[in-house]
């Protein structure tokens, strides 16, 4: 939010290339003087690919990964337990879904920085 207000007390206009949140609301700079803008903002994990391979996934939530894993081999397997293995990834990802609501809301998660920027 620091470096959002020194770039807005500039009064610079044009294309918005940054962008932060505060609680709701989305603020763009620079400021786009007419027209829409359209935000898509999501997250990619990075793959993985060997067996050593790790992700943000994976240091954060390997129970999620272990019973989503057993869920899956249970099928092929015809193991009984299945359904078990599916509700705990179910609980786990529950619980993560959880924590990140609260964050959005606490204001844990106010602030976006864009890892890069794009000009026309």
């Amino acid at each position: 939010m620091h470096e959002m207000a020194q770039l807005q007390s500039t009064g610079q206009g044009g294309n918005p290339i940054y962008f932060t949140r505060e609680r709701e609301v989305i603020k763009l700079f620079p400021m786009p003087s007419s027209g829409q803008v359209y935000l898509n903002y999501y997250a990619e994990f990075d793959e993985l690919a060997t067996d050593v391979s790790t992700n943000v996934i994976t240091k954060i939530a390997s129970d999620l990964l272990t019973y989503t894993a057993l869920s899956y081999a249970s099928d092929y397997f015809l193991d009984e337990r299945g359904p078990l293995f599916e509700s705990k990834s179910g609980n786990f990802l529950s619980e993560i879904q959880g924590q990140a609501d609260t964050g959005e809301t606490s204001g844990m998660a106010s602030t976006m920085r864009p890892t890069s920027n794009f000009e026309d």
